[in-house]
């Protein structure tokens, strides 16, 4: 009942919207009211009703159609150019002659659609103006992606290369309806053998492609249109040695890429050189070409001259999938540091799952990952490894699923050994990390890596994080530049020496039905407050923000304490007297304590 009574309200708001844009454009000298027709008119739009108006411009008049959508008025009215130039004269028009008027997010109040259509109309009418006049035609440059076109049936094409010149060959795979390119087969085998697409012969079907770096994008008057148009920009960029080379060996599909930096960043657009079909629909024989000459006499030129007339040219859009496309649109300072970056994680349960994954996504380049054990299902609900992933070593599972989920990755290992083990056999993964992060969290195994750390030569950077029980609040401990002990802040039992949280009715921690299996009740909503501190913590070590040993606490609201059976302990309200308490994220140095039995505080 209550939904029946909301869309009656919605549509009696709608339908008064609409009669007070009836009743201002009644005003109008010539306006159409469009109805139910507008839905007939552009039948592929969500039109309710309409208008049709027309405008006076310098060079005569024009009709422009206000579109109502089914969510009017709080969707945006669609204005449509009527008398219009073909499509492609004009930026900003689309084939159907809707107008793009708005960018994407701009704010506009929906209170008063008379205000709205005001200001809609007012920037047709520039736009208009400006296009008749050919002051935007550099929009077609500026905007280059909106408007090339794309074939129907052409495949599409990924991209891993540098969005940069100069032109040159590269690498392509194609497997089905999906091409991917890289600027060489190794960079494109490595991101071939993380996917499943890649495995395991897609690394067989890897071939030559071309690059055409361009000065500027192209105006659609230079979009080539026959494959003659596509070998003379070849050419222009001195490829021709290469496309010859690659027109010889006859393949079923030549794979180009057009790229050209614009004002907003590199853009790509992907064409695909295909045979004519004969009159059966059926690709001629590649043999043809050779026609009149004996196998392999024929002149290069003159071959490829022949192999460019019997193909027709494929349109179709490319999608960038490089790192530094994935990671932050061209826009992080950071990613070639981290890029370059080597982490071993120590730990891959439910809090180094998520910080794993919060690494790679952060952009680093190398991980390796360290745990002995398999997943549970009771570790299924705050990991990201899923159901289909029970009795599997955690470690790598998780690192195979990162390869899958970020192809462009340079390396991810998993290892299901101890760290101990893997120190032992492997001493290199450890001792040539740029940043080892443990997230154990046992005082054991955490007490002799601290240990290990302390008498290894070059003290490597190392950052420790845990949670108090419950995920009430976390800690994330950075050791860096060859100083700082874990030792130092803790008891001789591995306790912190300023908690968050004390526990009146016992430690926080629960145990299963079996011998010593203790277990914390929280969930991935608490969780992922302590792995994006750590996730954090690891960028600022890595990119040298944090060169000093330091100690941050992630802290819940206070509530959320009260909900686990916790209270705010002694040494924190000594040191908090102002509320609030939680819901907060503090830094602090770590200290060196005089007479720690790892250090002894030097």
């Amino acid at each position: 009942m209550a939904d029946g009574s909301s869309q009656k309200g919605t549509a009696i708001h709608s339908n008064s919207a609409i009669a007070l844009v009836d009743s201002w454009l009644a005003a109008w000298s010539g306006v159409e009211r469009l109805g139910s027709a507008a839905a007939k008119l552009y039948p592929t739009r969500d039109v309710k009703d309409g208008w049709r108006l027309p405008l006076t411009f310098p060079t005569g008049q024009r009709r422009i159609d206000i579109l109502i959508g089914q969510g009017f008025p709080f969707a945006i009215p669609r204005l449509v150019l009527v008398d219009r130039p073909s499509h492609l004269t004009w930026p900003h028009v689309e084939d159907d002659g809707s107008l793009c008027l708005l960018p994407n997010g701009t704010p506009v109040s929906f209170n008063d659609p008379i205000k709205l259509l005001k200001k809609l109309l007012a920037e047709a009418v520039q736009l208009i103006d400006t296009a008749e006049s050919g002051g935007n035609v550099d929009d077609f440059r500026l905007e280059f992606l909106s408007y090339w076109p794309k074939h129907s049936g052409a495949p599409f094409v990924r991209s891993l290369l540098s969005p940069q010149g100069p032109s040159r060959p590269v690498a392509a795979h194609t497997v089905t309806d999906v091409v991917t390119v890289a600027d060489d087969a190794e960079t494109l085998a490595r991101w071939l053998n993380h996917t499943s697409a890649g495995r395991p012969t897609g690394r067989k079907r890897i071939h030559p492609a071309l690059l055409v770096w361009l000065e500027q994008p192209m105006l659609p008057a230079e979009y080539p249109v026959t494959a003659g148009d596509v070998a003379d920009r070849v050419r222009n960029a001195g490829l021709a040695d290469a496309f010859e080379a690659l027109l010889a060996k006859k393949p079923p599909r030549i794979v180009i890429v057009f790229g050209a930096p614009t004002p907003d960043g590199p853009v790509f657009a992907g064409l695909l050189l295909v045979p004519q079909p004969n009159g059966r629909g059926k690709a001629p024989p590649s043999g043809g070409a050779e026609r009149g000459f004996r196998p392999g006499k024929i002149p290069a030129e003159l071959l490829a001259r022949r192999i460019v007339g019997a193909r027709r040219v494929f349109k179709t859009s490319v999608e960038r999938i490089d790192a530094a496309w994935i990671h932050g649109r061209d826009c992080d300072p950071d990613l070639a540091v981290l890029r370059a970056a080597n982490v071993v994680l120590v730990g891959c349960g439910s809090l180094g799952g998520p910080v794993a994954t919060g690494l790679a996504q952060a952009g680093v380049g190398r991980l390796q990952l360290i745990d002995p054990e398999v997943l549970h299902a009771s570790n299924v609900g705050r990991h990201p490894l899923g159901n289909s992933f029970i009795g599997t070593a955690k470690a790598p599972q998780l690192a195979a699923r990162i390869r899958e989920d970020y192809p462009h990755i340079v390396l991810c290992d998993g290892f299901k050994n101890c760290w101990e083990s893997v120190a032992a056999k492997k001493p290199s993964i450890l001792a040539e990390a740029d940043l080892i992060v443990s997230t154990v969290g046992e005082w054991a195994p955490e007490a002799a890596l601290n240990a290990w750390r302390h008498h290894a030569g070059n003290h490597p950077d190392m950052l420790f994080g845990w949670t108090e029980p419950h995920a009430v609040a976390g800690h994330a401990v950075g050791l860096v530049g060859g100083r700082g002990c874990l030792a130092c802040g803790l008891s001789e039992y591995g306790e912190p020496l300023l908690p968050v949280a004390s526990w009146p009715k016992g430690a926080g921690r629960r145990s299963e039905p079996g011998c010593g299996v203790m277990y914390q009740p929280y969930g991935p909503t608490e969780l992922s407050h302590v792995s994006a501190t750590i996730v954090e913590a690891a960028v600022d070590i890595l990119t040298k923000r944090s060169r000093v040993p330091f100690h941050r606490i992630w802290v819940a609201r206070e509530d959320v304490l009260a909900r686990a059976g916790a209270v705010w302990s002694d040494g924190w309200l000594e040191t908090h007297d102002a509320a609030p308490h939680g819901a907060r994220l503090e830094e602090r140095g770590w200290n060196e304590r005089h007479g720690c039995p790892v250090c002894g505080g030097a």
